[in-house]
């Protein structure tokens, strides 16, 4: 036996909010808030992609109460930053999910034209190596804004690289810490 739980399904685009472009390849997720004792935080229930020209996309909710409250998420790689509908614009995505408009979706309903426009940025990219060998090294990297907010981490590549999200402009600042070493060094 079975018992299958009805589809909800969401239907939007993503372009581009300087051309009105659509945009192929972004992900646009679904997030549940969920209450922990350091304060709320957000679970993904389910991504999809959008396609074509238009950028569309069609996200399915399946197997979680239909009061639950969504919050839809559009999440690209650079030049662009993500927006949460609908349009808030962040460099952190977790950090601003929740000022967001929540959606409320039922099984069997379809909610239509939830569409965010992604505005683009600036990446933050380069290598971190070794000042005496000039050997690559695997390092974090942190980016900060002028408010020393934390904005982006990441991890570089087997050859020294990386590349952040993008940014609104402004000014940041890069810190590679390398595991092992007694220091930091500030970008």
């Amino acid at each position: 036996d079975f018992s299958l739980h009805t589809d909800a399904l969401v239907h939007g685009k993503v372009v581009d909010a300087a051309g009105g472009a659509g945009l192929d390849g972004v992900v646009v997720s679904a997030y549940v808030a969920v209450p922990t004792p350091m304060g709320t935080s957000y679970a993904l229930v389910w991504s999809t992609t959008s396609h074509g020209a238009e950028g569309a996309y069609e996200l399915y909710l399946r197997g979680y109460d239909a009061a639950e409250p969504y919050y839809i998420a559009a999440e690209p790689a650079a030049p662009f930053f993500s927006t949460v509908y609908p349009g808030v614009s962040c460099t952190i995505l977790f950090s601003c999910i929740g000022n967001g408009v929540p959606l409320s979706v039922h099984p069997a309903a379809t909610l239509e034209g939830i569409n965010m426009a992604l505005p683009t940025g600036s990446a933050i990219s380069g290598r971190v190596t070794d000042a005496a060998s000039g050997v690559p090294l695997l390092a974090a990297i942190d980016v900060f804004d002028e408010t020393d907010q934390a904005v982006w981490w990441g991890f570089t590549n087997a050859d020294g690289s990386y590349s952040s999200n993008a940014f609104p402009a402004g000014t940041y600042h890069a810190v590679a810490t390398v595991a092992g070493w007694p220091f930091a060094c500030a970008v």
